[in-house]
């Protein structure tokens, strides 16, 4: 989508897919918007990577779902 390589970090954070991974040795992969103190009092995400992440999903759900793109 974006012509750029995933990026990898590690986050204190509790997410969801850390069961699946450790319990259910299943991979999983969090996606979402680049944030700022997430979860904390004055918690934010940059708006860009919202639209962003909304495309993105959009066009993955689109192909899944067999649509073409209108002519």
């Amino acid at each position: 989508m974006f012509g750029l390589p995933l990026q990898s970090f590690t986050t204190p954070g509790y997410l969801d897919g850390r069961v699946y991974t450790n319990y259910g040795s299943r991979p999983t992969l969090t996606y979402g918007p680049r944030s700022l103190d997430i979860h904390a009092f004055d918690e934010r995400v940059h708006i860009e990577s919202v639209r962003n992440i909304t495309e993105t999903i959009a066009l993955f759900t689109a192909e899944w779902c067999g649509l073409e793109p209108l002519k």
